[in-house]
């Protein structure tokens, strides 16, 4: 499992409307080249995903569906990714002077990408600590 936080000084809806459109997912994650919703309607559990990342250089697709959602406090997601299945799910807090939006997520590696491993999570960490930079300057401009 891993985990990370920032403190954004923005106000917690402002904060979760940014997250909930994915048009914006590309703009903060680094590795996400696009994403799109494939379900209909508003979003809430059963809303469904698709896109494309560059992990460690290679290009991946994947799918994504919602399986818990709390307007302004909550979204837990599942990722499919070919050889790994993640789960994510993203936090906000109230905080002094905005919002504590924190990133959890734990899988299961398949393939090649279990033999490396250690090297993985170092890179996934580094990688999740510059996403929440980005959104943190994104919001606060």
């Amino acid at each position: 499992m891993m985990e990370d936080s920032i403190t954004i000084n923005r106000p917690v809806e402002e904060v979760f409307a940014y997250l909930a459109d994915i048009e914006n997912l590309a703009k903060w994650h680094g590795q996400v080249d696009h994403g799109e919703q494939t379900s209909e309607g508003p979003l809430g559990v059963g809303t469904t995903y698709r896109g494309s990342s560059d992990f460690m250089g290679r290009k991946m697709e994947w799918t994504s569906e919602i399986t818990e959602y709390e307007p302004n406090l909550k979204v837990a997601q599942t990722l499919d990714m070919g050889p790994a299945v993640m789960a994510m799910t993203w936090v906000l807090e109230p905080v002094e002077g905005g919002t504590k939006f924190t990133v959890i997520s734990e899988g299961e590696m398949g393939g090649l990408a279990k033999l490396a491993g250690p090297l993985m999570d170092r890179t996934m960490k580094k990688q999740m600590e510059s996403n929440l930079t980005c959104l943190k300057g994104l919001l606060e401009g």
